[in-house]
This record gives structure tokens, C-alpha cells and sequence, in this order.
């Protein structure tokens, strides 16, 4: 399994969380919800041909909480089983800053007619 305390760079207030597919590094999930995790977990573990139990023993979990992790139904799960899970199916997480707008998106016109002296 990989290490995933070396991936995660935060700044700033995070509400987005991309899950990597590191075997395919221009693929990428946006997660808000523990609900769009658990959805993206199924989804790559059915790609995979992979069951819940097959995934669970890889990942050293029991195939009901990776059923409730799945369904969303999961909200406290451990942080470093869900790693682990995700680990076993080739899945990094990424945090993301929360996307806010710049002075310049503010005030498209901010700094057009400066001359820089």
C-alpha cells in the first residue's frame, strides 16, 4: 500500500476533495459528500471486477463496513481505513482549496489602466 501522508498538501479552507486514480492520473472524482465517496469506491471497485469481499480482505476491512462505507451510510468512518480502502483499488485523495474568487475576477477592469510605476 502507499503512502498517503506524502500526497496531501492543505491550504486554506478545504470543502473539495478530488480521489486519484493513480494508475490513470488524468482521472479524477470531486467529492463534497461521504456519499460521492462511497459511490466513487463502488465504482472503481466494480470496474475492477473486484466484490466487497474480495476488496475488503485486500484492504484489511470487513466486507459490512466497506458495504456501509459504499452506501454512504458510513458518515464516521475511520480515516485510515478508508485510506487503506482506497489504497487497495489504486485511489489517492488530493484535498483542493475551496475555489474563491480573486481580486481580479472581482473587478475585471482592477489594475487595466495602471502603468506600473
Amino acid at each position: 500500500m502507499s503512502s498517503f501522508d506524502d500526497k496531501c498538501e492543505c491550504r486554506g479552507t478545504l470543502t473539495f476533495v478530488n480521489v486519484r486514480d493513480t494508475r490513470h492520473p488524468r482521472r479524477q472524482t470531486v467529492l463534497t459528500t461521504v456519499r460521492d465517496l462511497g459511490a466513487a469506491v463502488r465504482r472503481v471497485r466494480r470496474e475492477n471486477g473486484l466484490t466487497q469481499q474480495r476488496l475488503a480482505e485486500r484492504a484489511g476491512v470487513s466486507r459490512q463496513w466497506l458495504s456501509g462505507m459504499e452506501s454512504g451510510k458510513n458518515p464516521s468512518a475511520e480515516l485510515r481505513k478508508v485510506l487503506d480502502v482506497l489504497a487497495a483499488l489504486g485511489l489517492a485523495l488530493e484535498f483542493v482549496p475551496q475555489p474563491s474568487l480573486s481580486a481580479q475576477e472581482e473587478d475585471p477592469f482592477a489594475g487595466l489602466f495602471e502603468d506600473g510605476s
